[in-house]
């Protein structure tokens, strides 16, 4: 399972690159710090055991913010999966962004629809048996959410699904 998450949250990490390298200029509003979108005891309750975090991504060499809160006792190592939550906030890459990672959903199939979240949303995943991301546009800003499992966290698809509609709720009403 370990690969299995990995790979996905590298693969995500390319099609935020690669969205931003052709987004170019943004609209300059300032972008929501991703670690003010969830708090510990709202990711508690989505995780279903305690959770620690936020932990903020300080070496981002792309525009945004990332954040991710673990479960209490799972590996921060780099490189290391663990049973946690994330959002990506995308700043500056906007809605073309969002638009231009439908098609970019590798061979994990095309972008689900999703009603009810945001000013739109889909669920992606960028191959078969890997976790979905939620992708969210709140006007011209969009959000990533995503779970990450590990050997002793198993998630399924559905269950990963769930949880990040969970984690959208308040970080859409956060995004004022």
């Amino acid at each position: 399972m370990r690969a299995r998450v990995a790979t996905g949250i590298r693969a995500a990490a390319v099609v935020v690159g690669l969205g931003l390298a052709a987004a170019g200029g943004g609209s300059g509003a300032a972008t929501p710090n991703a670690c003010d979108l969830l708090s510990v005891d709202e990711a508690t309750l989505i995780l279903g055991t305690a959770a620690l975090g936020p932990e903020e991504d300080t070496d981002r060499t792309i525009g945004g913010s990332f954040c991710n809160w673990r479960a209490e006792g799972t590996s921060s190592g780099e490189g290391d999966a663990a049973y946690g939550l994330f959002i990506d906030v995308a700043g500056d890459r906007g809605p073309a962004d969002f638009e231009r990672g439908r098609p970019s959903t590798g061979e994990g199939g095309d972008a689900e629809p999703v009603r009810g979240i945001g000013d739109e949303a889909y669920f992606t995943a960028f191959a078969p048996g890997e976790l979905p991301f939620l992708e969210v546009r709140i006007g011209e800003e969009y959000l990533t959410l995503g779970v990450a499992d590990d050997d002793e966290h198993p998630v399924s698809v559905s269950e990963a699904r769930e949880m990040e509609r969970r984690m959208a709720e308040p970080a859409i009403r956060r995004m004022g």
